[in-house]
Order: structure tokens, then C-alpha cells, then sequence
């Protein structure tokens, strides 16, 4: 398994490669994951971590992988960001991978997990970049024998680009903090937020994905609607947060580790998340927040699967809005959070859906499957 990190390094993609990595070990499998040198990583149980290639050099990761395929392995597993492997998401190494592995063993198959496809063609620094990450994207997913990706809407579009036969299976990401360890009661009271008080919660880092710059506005009108709330910004988000929105107490914790980012979420009445490309199934923010039974604010987009929008099963788990403008958010949070009769059953369907779906009880299983199979 290739992965740029894994814990403690703050990166989503390396969360998923650790979960995943420890669901295969649990599975039997033997797992070592390949990654950067330069950082002292996390335990993983049963799985081998071996720092062995650089970002700086762009053959490096390539090299890494020969290396280990002569070592004797049945699959290289890649976690695909272009920006996982080279200054502004370029290693046109990685164009030539399979031509390198199959010369090594042909019988070693290539999985590929997609978390990102490539830049959008706007504005023009983008457009520049998506000169050779477009390029990339197409060679990687031609060479593939198995691609996963991390949220369904994009699996035609990539079905049409891989080989004849090659299977696209949709892998949801799970949640990077795990599931609850301590009571509603018992972590509101470890940060000494009563009872009574109404906490909508944000996490994860500053990004303009994320719609942070809209935030305050949203949050200030919902206090205006349902009375005063507490915002717990979970994470480096916290700093995009400004000082003094009216009716709202903002509490920062920081970068924390998966348990106290989990505790912090068990503070939560509700779960603010809008995404500039609507809410997904790759968006472990998002999965977090369910697996903690909190339920989810969001809003739809060309990236929302049905699962998530629909389907009668979870509906009650999510509040979405129409788009990510701050009207359409404002609506959706004030209406969530003044039903709160319905609160426990929004809870019960959040949990649910993490169990049947996002778990890496259940994905990690998917993804033996279809390893063996290959």
C-alpha cells in the first residue's frame, strides 16, 4: 500500500490508508505501507510501515514500489491525490508504473484508490496544472487492474477510461476518529459546556472547499432564528473562525488526536459541513459526525450520491440545502436545530448509515474481496 502519510501526519487520505491498512491485516492479509521519508509514524497493528521514498524526487516513489514488488507482493495499492506525489500534483513517473512492475513480476495487479481526480480548469493556475494532472489521472487509471474511488458520481466517468474488464468499485471513507468513547454527558462536562446549550460543531482544516469564509454570516442569522449557540471548531478551522459573531460563544480546541476529536464530537447537537462540490461519501469530516450519531448539516452538489440524499433509510441523519449559499444554509441549520424533538431519531439514522455503509468493518471487507478476486 502506497501512501504520502499516515498517523500522526494531520492528512485525511493517510487516515483512510491506516484504517484500511489495519481492516486488510484484520483480514489475514499482509500489509506494508510505503511512504514518505522524514517522519516518525504510528503504530499500525499487524501492518509494516516503511519509509522509503521522497516527495522531492519523482522517481523515487516509483523506485520504492519496484523495490518492494521484487521482495515478493501480489498487489501494489496506491492512494491516488496528484498532489500526494510531486509540487503541484506532477510525477509523470508515475505514467510509467505498470510498464516498470509487470517487468519486474507480471503477475503483481495494481489497485488504485482515487480520493482525487485532478484540478478543475479554472482559474488559470489550475489551468496550468491540469496540463500534465490530467494527463496522469488517464495513465494511472489505464494501468489499473482494480480502481476503487471514493465517491460514486465520478465512477462513469471513470469507468470510460479504464481497460476493458476492469472493475470500479465505490469506497466510501470512513471515520478517521472512530467511533464513541465516552457519553454525551461525560464530554460535554470534560469542557464544561452545560446541558442546555446549543452546540453546532465544525472540524477539519481551513479551506475554500469548505466554505469557511461564509461560516460567521450563516451562523450569526441561525442564532438570530433559534436563540444563542456554542460553535466547537474542531481542528485547524478553528483560526479561519472569527472573534465576536453575534449570538454565537466560538470554542477552538486545535489539532487534536482521533480520541479527542472524537469526544469533542460527542459535544454536538449538530454537525455543520457545507462543500463547494455538495456532501459525498469521501468527505471523512462528514463521516466522523455519523459515526458519532450527530446529525449532519450540508448541501447538495454534483458530487452527492443517493445514499446520501433520498434514500428514506438515513434520510433523517441529514438536513442538506439547496447549495452552499448562505441562505440556503442558514434555512437548513435553523431548521434542524429548532426540531429537536426529532433529535434522537436523527442521531439513530446517522449511526445506521456509518454502520451499514462508511464502517471499515464493511468497506475493508469490500476491498479484500475484490483484491482476492483480482
Amino acid at each position: 500500500m502506497v501512501s504520502s502519510a499516515l498517523p500522526p501526519v494531520v492528512d485525511g487520505i493517510g487516515d483512510h490508508a491506516a484504517l484500511m491498512a489495519e481492516s486488510l491485516s484484520a483480514a489475514e492479509h499482509s500489509v506494508t505501507c510505503l511512504v514518505p521519508t522524514g517522519s516518525d509514524y504510528a503504530e499500525i497493528p499487524g501492518v509494516t510501515i516503511e519509509p522509503s521514498w521522497s516527495t522531492k524526487v519523482a522517481t523515487s516513489v516509483v523506485d520504492a514500489i519496484v523495490a518492494a514488488v521484487g521482495q515478493g507482493i501480489d498487489v501494489v495499492y496506491i492512494h491516488y491525490n496528484p498532489f500526494c506525489y510531486g509540487k503541484w500534483g506532477r510525477n509523470l513517473a508515475l505514467m510509467n508504473i505498470r510498464k516498470r512492475i509487470k517487468a519486474v513480476n507480471p503477475k503483481v495487479k495494481l489497485a488504485v484508490m482515487i480520493h482525487e481526480r485532478h484540478v478543475p480548469p479554472w482559474p488559470w493556475r489550475f489551468t496550468i496544472m491540469s496540463m500534465w494532472q490530467l494527463p496522469m489521472y488517464a495513465s494511472v487509471l489505464k494501468q489499473a487492474d482494480q480502481v476503487f474511488v471514493s465517491t460514486g458520481p465520478w465512477m462513469n466517468e471513470i469507468e470510460e477510461r479504464v481497460r476493458s474488464g476492469v472493475d470500479v468499485t465505490c469506497i466510501p471513507i470512513g471515520s478517521s476518529a472512530g467511533t464513541p468513547r465516552i457519553s454525551r454527558s461525560e464530554a460535554r462536562a470534560a469542557r464544561h459546556l452545560p446541558d442546555d446549550v446549543t452546540v453546532v460543531g465544525v472540524f477539519g482544516m481551513p479551506h475554500i472547499s469548505k466554505g469557511v469564509d461564509g461560516l460567521a454570516a450563516v451562523l450569526s442569522k441561525t442564532a438570530a432564528e433559534v436563540g444563542p449557540l456554542t460553535l466547537l471548531a474542531v481542528g485547524g478551522i478553528g483560526k479561519a473562525i472569527p472573534d465576536g459573531i453575534p449570538g454565537v460563544t466560538v470554542v477552538r480546541t486545535g489539532i487534536l488526536d482521533a480520541r479527542g476529536v472524537s469526544d469533542a464530537f460527542m459535544c454536538m447537537d449538530a454537525f455543520l459541513c457545507p462543500f463547494s462540490d455538495g456532501i459525498s461519501t469521501r468527505r471523512s469530516s462528514m463521516t466522523v459526525a455519523l459515526a458519532h450519531g450527530v446529525p449532519v448539516v450540508s448541501n447538495r452538489g454534483p458530487s452527492t450520491a443517493a445514499i446520501l440524499d433520498g434514500d428514506t433509510r438515513y434520510s433523517a441523519a441529514f438536513t442538506l440545502a439547496e447549495s452552499a449559499a448562505e441562505g440556503d444554509l442558514t434555512e437548513a441549520l435553523s431548521r434542524q436545530l429548532a426540531d429537536t424533538h426529532q433529535w434522537d431519531r436523527r442521531s439513530n439514522a446517522a449511526l445506521t448509515l456509518y454502520r451499514d455503509i462508511f464502517s471499515y468493518e464493511v468497506t475493508g471487507k469490500l476491498v479484500s474481496d475484490k483484491l482476492l478476486s483480482l
